[in-house]
């Protein structure tokens, strides 16, 4: 859970109920402390204050980490570092295990401008996440909602080049980098209570095409606050408006879909978090379309040499083994997805939370609307069939001979 929206900025004691009540629903929070490190203002504490207020937050079980700025342009840069080398200097004197300072980036949709912060001059996205890394920052978080407008099937068109980029720059960069999650509206929805909801399906289409390109990570933002903290007026009556947690803290559907999501994802990530990505296949219809240089052509990628049906797969290499990433291409309709491969394999299959062992040269997913399944090849299968003929003669009466057949497996 991050501090966005700020009702935990305006006094320090909604800060404490906020991580209190983070602790008893089991959340960790990313806190904001701009009393003492402001990155808009760009003032900072003395060590002495800082001290103060980090030993305050860190005794709270759901202290997850300092928020530091939600989508900054690249101005803020120097005094980010500034920041993040005071905060690395404290940590190591408090004898810290981590204070995970949080930074989150813009959308490549916000333009050049936006993001270099400096008018008239432009600023390339893929540079823009490289200044941000350039501060010290651990990891690279960005949110861009791809489920937009009114109508049920449209997604922004340049979403998977967006996660192509963002995963090239990491892997570059050497950090892992994590995606926020859309629940509610698309990009213009947050105003306009009577903007369609996000779907289970799409929402689960949403974390799905993440983790295929790579992600190591999601955060969720809440989207609203109890009446009391709330920064619109009215917010009372938005009760159940695109959140995970409506405005009297109670849990919407989404919060079940959110869990149904992390269950899965639990099965699979001693997986996905120690893979390497190589590339993504894509299949059939998409909801966007991918040029990257990490869009494998054509749909095969090692002992994977075709896959048919509406798919977007990311390929992995885990600890030598092929892992791919199967999801569901499609945010209406549910589909089967057909891997084929060159030879007879033993995979593990990881769907619905449960792991499941499988055999063949091809292996077919039903999945429903943007869900996925992870395979892992564990190993070709060399177990065939090999007739052994054992003549046994026996003296039956007139000189008959049995002959006995034994088929047994063997080994090559």
């Amino acid at each position: 859970m991050v501090d966005n929206l700020n009702f935990a900025r305006s006094t320090y004691e909604y800060a404490k109920m906020a991580l209190e009540y983070s602790e008893e629903v089991g959340l960790m929070y990313f806190m904001a402390a701009n009393d003492v490190m402001n990155i808009a203002a760009e003032t900072m504490g003395t060590d002495e204050a800082i001290k103060s207020k980090l030993q305050e937050l860190y005794q709270y079980e759901s202290f997850g980490g300092l928020f530091l700025i939600d989508e900054p342009s690249a101005t803020s840069y120097p005094f980010i570092k500034a920041c993040i080398d005071k905060l690395n200097q404290i940590e190591e004197e408090l004898g810290y295990e981590n204070l995970n300072p949080h930074v989150n980036l813009l959308p490549p949709i916000a333009g050049g401008e936006r993001l270099s912060g400096v008018s008239g001059k432009n600023m390339s996205w893929e540079d823009y996440i490289r200044g941000l890394s350039n501060t010290g920052i651990q990891y690279l978080s960005f949110d861009m909602y791809p489920i937009y407008g009114l109508v049920s099937d449209t997604v922004l068109p340049n979403w998977f080049t967006a996660l192509g980029t963002m995963n090239q720059v990491a892997i570059e960069e050497g950090k892992p980098w994590i995606g926020c999650v859309q629940v509610g509206g698309g990009s213009w929805a947050y105003l306009s209570p009577e903007q369609r909801v996000t779907t289970e399906g799409e929402l689960k289409w949403d974390v799905n095409t993440m983790l295929a390109f790579g992600a190591k990570g999601l955060i969720y933002y809440l989207t609203v606050s109890p009446p009391f903290w709330a920064d619109k007026e009215g917010a009372e009556e938005q009760v159940n408006w695109h959140s995970i947690i409506n405005v009297y803290g109670e849990k919407t559907e989404f919060y079940d879909y959110v869990q149904e999501i992390n269950t899965h994802i639990s099965a699979m990530d001693h997986v996905l978090m120690n893979c390497d990505y190589q590339g993504v296949i894509i299949t059939g219809d998409t909801p966007c379309v991918h040029y990257g240089s990490d869009l494998i052509k054509p749909n095969s990628f090692r002992d994977l040499n075709n896959v048919t049906g509406n798919a977007l797969v990311g390929c992995f290499d885990y600890n030598g083994k092929t892992a791919l990433y199967v999801v569901n291409n499609s945010i209406t309709e549910e589909g089967t997805i057909t891997l084929s491969f060159d030879h007879k394999y033993n995979f593990e299959v990881i769907q619905d939370a449960t792991s499941r062992n499988e055999n063949g040269n091809f292996l077919s997913i039903d999945l429903g609307i943007g869900e996925s399944a992870l395979v892992v090849l564990e190993n070709r299968d060399l177990t065939v069939p090999i007739v052994i003929a054992s003549v046994v003669a026996a003296v039956l009466g007139a000189s008959a001979v049995v002959t006995i057949v034994v088929i047994k497996k063997c080994k090559r």
